[in-house]
């Protein structure tokens, strides 16, 4: 058995536990658009429905399938762990489940996540095929523990627009992320979060202060700082400390505020508070910075 294709709307794969195991000589599988469900674990919460598939090189899912289940492609015994090359995902992915893609040797990684979507723990942990351009994170709701840990090539920006809890050791590792921004209804922030993410140099808090556990922002890129918006000003002043410091991180406002004569000089003097990047209000051209 070295190939398999399974397209069949009747057929409820939830229950197929173990369905593949030990098919050693299993190149290939291929779920068609009229599977809805995928199989789910075995034996164990950590083996997924190809345990012992060494020699398993790509496995493509059709558009029907919505959610990736749990330890999907993992397996709790070293040698027993399936090794594709090329994942892909043709439908929206509304929830990847715990353990799915992690400690996977993918490279190839084909998948788009729904706005709102549910990343869970472990979920794609030390996996190589995860990057900058084939994961939306700024859809993702929920970032659960170690979700991304030791992805290494995520890079650049990581915009988490509408994640409100990021999980301990979410980013762990992940040693190419060099900006991140948190969305305004951010909660909390797990222990570890972002740590050894050594390049990791500004962290922008757009809401109010979250909760976050102990080493969140532990070993970033030395300089590193946290900015935070004129509408929560007063909160965040409230919690940084004396030496301008919250958990670790070198606060600051992402704003400033310009005094300046309106109307070419004819207007009442006004103050307005300007975000970095956005243009300056109109005056005189006489302004004084605060």
């Amino acid at each position: 058995l070295t190939e398999v294709d399974i397209d069949c709307t009747s057929l409820n794969l939830n229950d197929s536990t173990g369905l593949f195991n030990e098919c050693s000589s299993l190149r290939r599988v291929s779920f068609g658009d009229g599977v809805t469900t995928l199989p789910r674990y075995s034996y164990s919460y950590y083996d997924g429905p190809f345990v012992g598939c060494t020699n398993l090189a790509e496995v493509a899912v059709g558009s029907g399938v919505t959610k990736v289940p749990a330890a999907f492609l993992s397996s709790n015994y070293g040698n027993k762990q399936p090794k594709p090359g090329k994942v892909s995902f043709a439908g929206l992915i509304e929830s990847v489940g715990d353990h799915s893609l992690c400690r996977s040797s993918l490279t190839n990684l084909v998948i788009s996540l729904a706005v709102g979507c549910t990343v869970g723990s472990d979920a794609f942990s030390g996996c190589p095929g995860v990057n900058s351009r084939n994961i939306d994170f700024d859809r993702i709701a929920t970032v659960g523990s170690s979700a991304f840990a030791r992805c290494v090539n995520i890079d650049g920006a990581v915009n988490l627009d509408r994640a409100k809890t990021i999980g301990s050791s979410a980013f762990s590792g992940c040693t190419g992320i060099e900006t991140v921004r948190f969305c305004d209804s951010l909660t909390s922030i797990g222990s570890s979060a972002f740590y050894n993410c050594t390049n990791a140099s500004s962290f922008a808090f757009v809401g109010a202060p979250p909760s976050v556990g102990s080493s969140a922002f532990n070993n970033v890129k030395s300089g590193a700082v946290g900015t935070y918006t004129a509408e929560h000003a007063a909160a965040w002043e409230a919690v940084i400390d004396s030496k301008g410091y919250w958990n670790g991180l070198k606060m600051q406002p992402s704003y400033y505020t310009v005094i300046y004569d309106a109307n070419n000089g004819t207007g009442a003097r006004t103050t307005a508070t300007v975000e970095w990047g956005e243009p300056t209000p109109a005056g005189d051209g006489s302004f004084t910075w605060e």
